[in-house]
């Protein structure tokens, strides 16, 4: 099971808001449709290579959220918030349209069946590498959800334990230019 992360519904309700206000121009027109769907903790992999195979070492929490930006039953985008002082308020950081939101759907859905993961799932980033995956901190997996089609070794779908993660990742080649997401 691919389980989020619990965001107070009057927080939740706050981040569409503030969203709202700064949709980009492929959002507007459904503006009234919006609605914010599962919360992931946004974690890091900046200095990977320097950690060996422990993605414990490796991966950097940010403090953000990543938010599922839907329309219906669809996933359209994704907003992100970080929280504002100790208490539970949050400010948007960036709001998008992007083919990511219906990604992490798509795993959350292929992953589930799988996973036995009892704890919320975290949204790891490698940004070099344009890779988005699931760590399941638990069980110790990993779910792919994104990676460039010139990866050999970490592919989209993959469920694949930390370790393997980590030693796949280093035969990797990072890729130039900037993250899409």
């Amino acid at each position: 099971m691919v389980r989020s992360v619990d965001v107070p519904a009057t927080v939740a309700a706050d981040v569409l808001n503030q969203a709202l206000t700064v949709l980009p121009p492929p959002l507007e027109t459904s503006a009234n449709t919006l609605r914010l769907g599962d919360a992931f903790e946004v974690w890091t992999l900046p200095n990977f290579t320097q950690s060996g195979n422990d993605i414990v070492v490796a991966a950097v929490q940010t403090g953000s959220l990543h938010h599922q930006l839907m329309a219906g039953t669809a996933a359209v985008g994704f907003v992100r918030s970080r929280q504002v002082g100790g208490g539970p308020s949050r400010e948007v950081t960036q709001v998008a349209k992007s083919r990511l939101g219906e990604r992490i759907q798509e795993s959350i859905d292929l992953a589930g069946p799988i996973v036995s993961s009892i704890d919320p799932a975290r949204l790891v980033i490698a940004s070099a590498y344009r890779l988005f995956a699931f760590w399941f901190t638990d069980v110790t997996q990993l779910f792919i959800i994104s990676a460039p089609a010139t990866n050999a070794e970490v592919v989209p779908n993959a469920l694949l334990l930390s370790t393997d993660f980590m030693t796949r990742l280093h035969h990797e080649q990072p890729v130039g230019g900037a993250t899409k997401v």
